[in-house]
């Protein structure tokens, strides 16, 4: 039972208001020390929760359409004797975006105190309800792919409602509304430190000039597309976010700005504490690295900053919406002002593993993508913290490798298979259709015309076929893995319509996708990466379901692939049907083809030698390098499939020096990894992180099979003297680790946890 007896309500008659924020409150007096008070709460779309004007929570966890997940917030040291205020502020989105799905917004809580319940929402102990009226309603959005840009206006009365017991508003009255199915949270709860800029990097006076060319994401939002697609048309917005910041000038005239450094990219909310005797303009604005000495705040295409319009007093500030930057912007515009405080939230997924080396690059490299790992995957696996907060596949695959080493365990990896298979169908969809990312609804063009559906890729659900395969080898959820048989079915039967005679999947509609970079050129008519990986998926599910038709299916698939797409050097990438109707292989070539073949067991080292040798000394990581007759390989997903093939045939020391050659750029410009090679995209990216249990298996040489619950240590034939890692392996941790001398070598190996054995082959 996750509540009680509280009920979803939200406000009568304002269900379809986009960007509404709404408060609930409840007043409780207490005659002395509570033992325990807990919250249970889930809303839509999001929630933040203060107990005395004091942070308490941010959530909830996402999920599908008609469903929520259910947190539960201590909130014992937050109270005290005498009158408290609990206080919830729900923002509704009711646009479609790739944050969360676009449903009808409510609010369920429940306070328990010592047992009894206090107040619950749509029960005789009910929460007061209001219109805060704090942010502003009407504006643009946050990004073609999230919500509303994060604007205020205050009086240093506005949030009284939400830290005073003898606040005075108005009321608003509620209404019953229909009852999702709840689920649990699963993942653990946020990490919510406070961070503070370590310096100062310019600082001068500020002046308005003309406006800024617009980037083609905002041209998007200024145009009238009809319904809600792109939020408030620009004529009813109480402010132009995007025409104010691009009219600043640095300098002398009617502001002050200061630059300042995180030190490597932070992703949370932003907080000041303000004192002001005159009225003012506070923006807080940043980005991940600066552009020509200066703060884009635009360049990622989404606003990154907040804006505060103070009258005179006294303010502790921060944003609802989570932003991602390493260098933030403080711009005033008016009166007097003395910003005293100024730092960051962390929203980010707590982490435990350890990871250091005698090449230090590394140990930064591994840092990095813990970083990187924490940011985005608060609750579903993410894209990137910033523009989008997306759960895509594709990107999940790798994460669901790497949350075991961070974490110890796979909740993540849980809720997002969960959220696809309790998703009902969409109407967006083709039957048998997934969504390419969710919890979410589909996004119209930036060249959107009224009647378009959204866009899918028809190819990427294949990644999540393999990513529930590996779930269920890993010891995951049986529950899940079978709740994800009839969803994998319908899929593979949605494939059925585009099998040609040969077998083969053939001119796939929609956004037919393979890598960031050439190979997404040669998607039609059969794209021969794209039936590799059908192949992998077939076969994958096949076992997992104990299908040998899909199985069987899979070994024909290849042995086409393998008579059409192998020209005797090379795999060719797609083929093409002539006039007559003949399908003739095109002669494209891409290393991300190549790639795909060997992940796929199309191809392996033994079958062709003579292409895996050309492909591991002509082909690299390396920024720059590249083979002369194949197109380089992009990040996502070719690049990371390089490395699993360098640490699958054992090419350790290769692939130690173009991690380091790869990353160590990304490393020390905002301290994250990235979605390409360039930062001209975003640097902060989840499957990016993927790099981090490279390291432990290739470097450290350690290998954990959680199911089987063994460890194994081999030692690396590389030039590294030292290396040590924490591992965590569910509620316990593995400290280990060896160095090298002339002497040999030492292993040191802090305790095995109970339950888990080891073993280890020190010899090189």
């Amino acid at each position: 039972m996750l509540f009680k007896t509280a009920q979803p309500i939200w406000l009568s008659g304002r269900h379809q208001d986009m960007n509404l924020t709404a408060g609930f409150r409840c007043r409780l007096e207490l005659s002395g020390a509570v033992g325990n008070a807990v919250l249970r709460l889930t809303a839509r779309s999001a929630y933040r929760a203060w107990v005395n004007g004091r942070f308490a929570g941010y959530g909830p966890a996402r999920t599908a359409h008609g469903h929520a997940r259910v947190d539960e917030w201590n909130l014992t040291a937050l109270l005290q004797p005498g009158a408290n205020i609990v206080a919830l502020e729900i923002n509704a989105l009711n646009v479609p975006c790739y944050v969360s799905a676009e449903e009808y917004p409510f609010v369920q809580a429940e306070l328990v105190v010592d047992g009894d319940l206090v107040a619950a929402t749509g029960s005789d102990q009910p929460w007061e309800s209001l219109v805060p009226g704090e942010r502003l309603q009407r504006v643009q959005r946050l990004s073609r792919q999230r919500g509303f840009v994060d604007a205020y206006r205050l009086t240093p009365s506005s949030s009284d409602w939400r830290n005073s017991p003898d606040a005075r508003f108005v009321t608003h009255p509620t209404e019953r509304v229909a009852q999702p199915v709840l689920l649990p949270r699963r993942v653990p709860y946020p990490r919510f430190e406070c961070v503070s800029p370590g310096r100062i990097i310019a600082e001068g006076s500020l002046s308005r000039g003309e406006p800024g060319k617009l980037y083609p994401w905002e041209e998007w939002l200024y145009k009238e597309s009809g319904g809600n697609l792109a939020g408030y048309p620009r004529h009813e917005w109480e402010l132009d976010f995007t025409n104010e910041v691009s009219r600043w000038r640095h300098e002398r005239g009617v502001g002050r700005y200061r630059i300042l450094d995180f030190g490597v990219n932070r992703t949370g909310f932003l907080k000041a504490r303000v004192r002001c005797t005159q009225p003012v303009t506070l923006y807080l604005v940043g980005d991940e690295y600066l552009t020509d000495g200066d703060v884009d705040c635009r360049r990622l295409e989404y606003m990154a900053g907040v804006r505060w319009e103070l009258a005179p007093g006294n303010y502790e500030l921060e944003s609802f919406e989570v932003f991602t930057l390493r260098y933030l912007k403080v711009v005033i515009l008016g009166g007097a002002v003395e910003v005293e405080v100024l730092s960051l939230r962390e929203y980010v997924r707590p982490t435990m593993a350890e990871f250091a080396a005698s090449d230090p690059a590394l140990g930064r490299i591994f840092a990095a993508a813990d970083r990187t790992f924490a940011a985005n995957t608060v609750d579903v696996f993410m894209d990137c913290p910033s523009r989008e907060r997306a759960g895509w596949l594709c990107d999940s695959f790798f994460m669901a490798r790497v949350e075991p080493l961070f974490t110890g365990n796979d909740d993540g990896n849980a809720l997002f298979i969960e959220n696809y298979a309790v998703a009902p169908a969409s109407s967006d969809l083709p039957p048998g259709m997934m969504a390419k990312c969710y919890p979410g609804d589909g996004l119209p063009s930036r060249n959107f015309q009224p009647g378009t559906l959204s866009n899918y890729i028809p190819n990427w659900p294949l990644w999540l076929v393999l990513q529930v395969a590996e779930f269920k080898q890993n010891g995951g959820d049986t529950g899940i893995v079978s709740a994800m048989e009839r969803k994998i079915a319908d899929l593979f039967r949605f494939f059925e319509n585009y099998r040609n005679s040969d077998g083969l999947l053939e001119k796939l509609d929609k956004w037919v996708f393979v890598s960031w970079d050439d190979s997404n050129k040669h998607v039609q008519d059969v794209n021969y990466p794209t039936n590799m990986l059908y192949a992998a998926a077939l076969e994958s599910a096949g076992r997992v379901y104990g299908r040998d038709e899909w199985v069987n299916q899979a070994a024909a698939v290849r042995g086409q692939i393998r008579r059409q797409s192998w020209d005797g050097r090379f795999f060719v990438d797609n083929a093409t049907r002539d006039a007559t109707g003949q399908l003739n292989a095109s002669g494209n070539h891409t290393e991300a083809c190549q790639y795909y073949a060997f992940f796929c067991d199309v191809a392996t080292p033994h079958t062709h030698p003579a292409l895996w040798r050309e492909l591991v000394e002509q082909c690299s990581l390396t920024p720059g390098v590249a083979h002369p007759e194949l197109p380089r390989a992009g990040a996502l997903p070719a690049q990371h499939l390089r490395m699993i093939l360098l640490s699958r045939y054992g090419e350790t020391r290769r692939l130690a020096r173009e991690i380091r050659d790869s990353f160590l750029p990304m490393v020390d410009l905002t301290g994250t990894l990235w979605e390409h090679e360039h930062p001209r995209n975003s640097c902060n990216h989840g499957f990016a992180s993927h790099a981090a249990p490279l390291l432990i298996q290739n470097i450290l040489g350690v290998t954990v099979d959680r199911r089987a619950r063994t460890i194994q240590l081999r030692v690396p034939d590389h030039d590294l003297t030292w290396c040590r890692a924490r591992i965590p392996l569910g509620d316990s941790a593995l400290e280990i680790g060896w160095e090298r001398d002339d002497a040999g070598v030492r292993v040191y190996l802090d305790r095995v946890p109970a339950g888990w054995t080891f073993s280890e082959q020190t010899t090189t």
